[in-house]
């Protein structure tokens, strides 16, 4: 198991998405059914150095944020960059 230390995200959107980025920060998700949405920041560092990791797509990562609150979620969805091919955001499902 995978695990990722994170912050959570208290403004959304566009413009605050886009401010993230330019501070070597990506934004990203975790949702699942019945569940809250929680938006969460995470060093892009962190996402490229374990993007490398052998099954990194389908193993289960252990998400902490502003350590206190533990998630255990895998990979939803990840979108890139079409130039740069860095991740832009990350969605995370809720594993039970």
């Amino acid at each position: 198991m995978l695990v990722i230390h994170a912050e959570h995200r208290k403004k959304i959107g566009t413009k605050n998405s886009r401010k993230l980025r330019r501070q070597n920060k990506c934004p990203g998700v975790i949702y699942g059914k019945q569940q809250p949405n929680i938006t969460i920041i995470i060093n892009q560092n962190i996402i490229s150095n374990i993007q490398r990791t052998n099954d990194f797509y389908k193993k289960t990562i252990e998400i902490i944020i502003n350590n206190n609150q533990r998630y255990i979620t895998k990979i939803c969805h990840i979108q890139y960059h079409p130039f740069k091919k860095t991740i832009t955001h990350i969605d995370f499902l809720y594993q039970m």
